[in-house]
């Protein structure tokens, strides 16, 4: 095995009946999850929006101040080699990690591999667009202030898509490998990956807080969901 992990069902193949089937019961589950949610998730929802929204109001600025004013060659630097894996770097990973469980036989990497595309395609193709097209906040380098909104004007500062793919891959692997050092190994990355977009005055602290706030909470419920399905059949 790649990590030692917890046990889990023979995972589908990626080109399966039952894949897809699982695909299209994670995109329902997650794209109506208030339909679905309790008394917890609701609890959940409100900390965390309370936290987004605290932030957004005094926090944004300060940040954005302090990360800007602090900025140099070598963070920039830093920022340029951890920023990819928030863009290009979760799909390979991905694909690395099911071959590898191909070629190693290992039912969990291909497990993981199969959540993460799932969460991380939920969060990229579905969850990012949707909010930055409703929410259509302005990118601080564009000096319009950080409580300037703009519904469906095309501004995608809020939330911020690489926070989000970093950290739903970041806590499904963690779901699944239960280890102390892979899961602050991934969460410390997903993290980076987030103050990147901050050193490049991409994004505000708030949206990078809403983006590994979504992010998790994908990752989390895909896993969560599949695992039940996996063992029900």
């Amino acid at each position: 095995m790649i990590f030692a992990a917890t046990t889990s069902a023979q995972p589908e193949s990626v080109f399966s009946k039952k894949y897809a089937s699982i695909v299209a019961h994670d995109f329902t589950r997650i794209t109506f999850a208030p339909a679905y949610w309790q008394k917890k998730d609701w609890l959940r929802f409100g900390v965390a929006t309370s936290a987004v929204g605290l932030s957004m109001a005094f926090l944004d600025k300060p940040m954005e101040t302090f990360v800007q004013r602090n900025r140099n060659h070598a963070t920039d630097l830093l920022a340029k080699r951890i920023e990819p894996f928030g863009r290009h770097y979760p799909s390979a990973i991905i694909v690395g990690w099911y071959g590898a469980g191909l070629i190693l036989k290992d039912s969990v990497a291909k497990t993981v591999a199969l959540d993460a595309a799932s969460a991380t395609t939920i969060a990229s193709v579905v969850i990012s667009p949707l909010l930055k097209g409703v929410f259509g906040r302005r990118r601080p380098w564009e000096n319009q202030g950080a409580h300037h909104f703009e519904p469906f004007s095309g501004a995608e500062s809020f939330p911020s898509g690489h926070a989000m793919r970093a950290f739903t891959l970041a806590s499904v692997m963690s779901s699944h490998y239960r280890r102390t050092w892979v899961t602050v190994t991934c969460y410390t990355l997903a993290g980076m990956v987030a103050w990147s977009r901050m050193e490049y005055d991409v994004h505000y602290f708030s949206d990078v807080l809403a983006g590994a706030a979504i992010g998790t909470g994908i990752g989390l419920c895909v896993t969560k969901l599949n695992r039940k399905l996996r063992h029900s059949r």
